[in-house]
């Protein structure tokens, strides 16, 4: 009961600073955790054999695994979206974006999406 009680308040407090994530929805990363999902996809320092863990694991669960990484997936595309709709919002509230041109802007907003993934770890 008590690791039912702390789960839900990790998940609580983790919404709750998540807030442009609402719509997206982390696996549980029973297979693959959040570090390095973000390692392998956002910040390029990941594995090459990523997922073939998947494969190494008893046969019963390889499926299991699949479907995470799949929803790591469906969870990397979403966020990212959410991510660069949040920071462009960001910017537009705080004036940034009234003087900057294209490439400052992007520079910017990736730089911004970074940071929010950098937050979860």
């Amino acid at each position: 009961m008590k690791k039912v009680v702390l789960f839900l308040f990790v998940i609580f407090i983790s919404n709750s600073y998540a807030a442009p994530m609402a719509e997206c929805l982390k696996p549980a990363g029973i297979y693959t955790d959040v570090e390095m999902v973000l390692n392998q996809f956002v910040f390029n320092n990941g594995n090459p054999n990523w997922g073939d863990w998947c494969f190494e694991i008893e046969p019963s669960e390889t499926s299991l695994c699949n479907n995470e990484l799949d929803l790591w997936d469906k969870w990397l595309s979403c966020s990212e979206i959410k991510y660069k709709e949040h920071c462009h919002e960001y910017a537009v509230k705080e004036n940034f974006l009234v003087s900057l041109e294209g490439s400052e802007y992007d520079a910017f907003i990736k730089k911004c999406v970074l940071d929010n993934y950098k937050s979860l770890l």
